[in-house]
């Protein structure tokens, strides 16, 4: 039996999805002492960085439901939940159609999101916990006339 190909999934962050973004980032800002990355912290995302790398988002909970396809609402069975893992690979497409013949029912993706500069794939997994799959968009190749 052929073995099943690994996914080449990298961690990128925690998406804690926000009922009061500004409320939210303050928090994590002013009193634990986190430290916002560059041009972030106006709503309705924004990235808390270490080391250069980020380690936690924060992200308006109603736009990350629209996003989706999802109901922001708090009770909702469809809700967006609480929070996102957000997992980056080299190719949004190409994880996508892994996920989909592993039996993954996408929620939206691949979709291109110019406003956040990627590419996209949303699922929930069977706790209802909602997963981004990302990755940057391939700068076009154009043809030489």
């Amino acid at each position: 039996m052929a073995r099943a190909r690994r996914a080449e999934l990298e961690f990128y962050s925690v998406r804690l999805l926000a009922n009061d973004f500004r409320k939210t980032w303050h928090f994590y800002r002013d009193r634990v002492g986190l430290v916002p990355a560059p041009g972030h912290g106006e709503p309705p995302y924004g990235e808390f960085v270490w080391r250069g790398r980020p380690l936690l988002a924060v992200f308006d909970r109603t736009v990350m439901a629209r996003s989706v396809g999802l109901l922001p609402g708090r009770s909702s069975v469809r809700n967006v939940g609480g929070a996102a893992v957000v997992l980056e690979v080299a190719d949004a497409d190409r994880e996508a159609a892994r996920l989909r013949r592993r039996g993954v029912r996408l929620l939206r993706g691949p979709t291109d999101r110019s406003e956040w500069g990627l590419r996209t794939v949303h699922f929930l997994d069977p706790d209802g916990h909602l997963v981004e799959v990302n990755s940057r968009p391939r700068p076009r190749r154009h043809r030489a006339s």
